[in-house]
């Protein structure tokens, strides 16, 4: 009986001895790592090669334009105008009224016969030059005034050139050249007047007119 009772305790103490060293291996098998180890860093993930920025060309600045003052421009033009015709239409109008005081035919001319001779009045040259000089310029001017521009170009080459005509008869007349030449060359001045319309044309206003109705227009 005790023998029994021996060899059971012996048989315990050997399982319990068994059972022991099965946990410590297993507790071996699942130690978990120091506390301190820390878990390795991912790899850098890798960045797209970028393409190499394209410089951008470089323009040449533009120059700033000047501001045109429209509202400044069109007064000066129509200043321009408005005195020019004052300063010639008159004068050529009684210039020619004057000359067709004692002719019979004004667009004939002199014929020779005539008894009363009374010429013909001078153009002032300096207001013809500054004129022309004055719309020339003006015209040039932007924004253009049209047709006002156009009229005026067209009214002043023909009052400057009605001037020079209007200014050698009144020469030939004044000095009375007429007596010695039978009025030959006071009939080719007529013709001149008479083949570029010039004559007619501002005896009757109809270029001039044209110009007057263009400057109430605006």
């Amino acid at each position: 009986m005790k023998r029994n009772l021996l060899s059971s305790a012996i048989i315990v103490a050997i399982m319990a001895l068994g059972l022991t060293g099965c946990d410590d291996k297993k507790a071996e098998t699942e130690t978990p790592p120091p506390a301190n180890s820390q878990p390795a860093a991912p790899a850098p993930e890798a960045k797209p090669t970028e393409a190499p920025v394209a410089k951008a060309e470089v323009k040449p600045e533009t120059p700033a334009q000047p501001v045109v003052d429209e509202q400044a421009v069109f007064d000066e033009k129509m200043d321009v105008y408005i005195k020019c015709y004052n300063k010639l239409q008159i004068p050529v109008q009684n210039s020619l009224a004057r000359y067709a005081d004692w002719l019979k035919d004004f667009k004939q001319g002199p014929t020779g016969k005539e008894s009363l001779v009374y010429g013909i009045y001078g153009i002032s040259e300096s207001n013809l030059s500054e004129c022309q000089k004055g719309i020339k310029r003006v015209v040039a001017l932007t924004p253009a005034l049209q047709p006002i521009d156009g009229v005026a170009v067209s009214y002043i080459d023909a009052a400057v050139a009605l001037g020079n005509t209007i200014n050698e008869m009144d020469k030939y007349y004044t000095q009375e050249n007429y007596k010695d030449d039978a009025f030959a060359k006071g009939k080719t001045l007529h013709q001149t007047g008479n083949d570029s319309n010039l004559l007619i044309v501002f005896y009757v206003q109809i270029m001039p007119d044209d110009l007057v109705m263009q400057l109430h227009r605006f």
